[in-house]
């Protein structure tokens, strides 16, 4: 009976899925749930259906994070089961789901998280890892944006998109109008690192979304190798993040972004002037600072 009460679950202590399945399935109250197969290379497409059976029954689950990173064999099919068993614990408050490095995800293993993330009415936080999959693009963030329209106690929204060449300026614009409506959200994580391509129309997209968040205490945006980027996009980004008057902490990624230069790189001392403003992290390696130093 204790077993059956027990409120957390972890994967990792476990040795084989046909022992660990049954005893997902045995607890009848389970509150937090982490299944990490990062670097797995044997996972089978009945062994997913079984563990997204399970994770379907678990109606009091309040915290699911699943973990696939590198797992080079999973399949649309697989991650579809998966994500389509997302929507069933609709007591769910936190969610995360890493996919790094699956280079064989395409945007059909993702789309259908559009409908589970409609069920989860209680949802607060969201953490997506999808760097390195370039075979997803704009359709995945146009999903996100419909799944999140009703999430209106979402919190917390990190999203990692570094190295998914598929994405352009239309997926950006996705992610606006998920970031805008959105609007109790305090905590903001954005990467972007090495897609060559974003430029200032893309940035563009994200200063909108920014101004919109008056509430936001922590911004992360992480454009490293960005090159496409140069000054007017960091002027833009400045004028954004200037605006967020109850901003205690501030990380920001340029590093290897070629293009820009001390003019871009300038204003950034403005960002001072945010009354609140506790933790300032700016990495600017490999920009056009020559012997540039921030003056107080």
């Amino acid at each position: 009976m204790l077993f059956r009460s027990f409120r957390g679950f972890d994967f990792k202590s476990w040795s084989s899925l046909s022992t660990f399945v049954p005893a997902l399935n045995s607890l009848s109250a389970l509150g937090y749930l982490n299944l990490d197969f990062s670097q797995s290379k044997n996972i089978q497409l009945e062994e997913i259906k079984a563990i997204s059976e399970a994770i379907s029954l678990k109606r009091s689950l309040h915290t699911l994070i699943l973990n696939f990173s590198g797992c080079l064999s999973i399949t649309d099919q697989e991650l579809e089961l998966i994500i389509k068993s997302v929507g069933s614990p609709n007591l769910l408050e936190t969610l995360t789901i890493k996919l790094s490095n699956c280079s064989a995800t395409t945007d059909n293993g993702l789309i259908p998280l559009q409908d589970s993330l409609q069920a989860l009415k209680h949802l607060k936080s969201l953490h997506l890892e999808l760097s390195g999959c370039p075979k997803i693009s704009d359709e995945v963030l146009k999903s996100l944006r419909n799944g999140t329209k009703s999430l209106i106690k979402l919190q917390s929204f990190e999203l990692n998109t570094s190295e998914c060449t598929g994405i352009t300026n239309n997926g950006f614009g996705s992610l606006r109008s998920l970031i805008e409506s959105a609007i109790h959200i305090n905590y903001l994580s954005l990467q972007f690192g090495n897609i060559p391509h974003v430029s200032f129309q893309e940035i563009a997209h994200l200063e909108q979304a920014i101004i919109s968040l008056r509430s936001l205490a922590f911004l992360e945006i992480n454009l490293k190798g960005c090159t496409g980027i140069s000054d007017p996009g960091v002027i833009c980004l400045q004028d954004a993040i200037s605006q967020l008057s109850l901003l205690e902490s501030l990380n920001i990624n340029l590093s290897g972004c070629k293009n820009i230069t001390m003019k871009g790189l300038s204003q950034i001392r403005d960002l001072t002037g945010i009354k609140v403003l506790k933790s300032l992290n700016l990495n600017i390696s490999e920009c056009q600072i020559n012997d540039w130093i921030l003056e107080e």
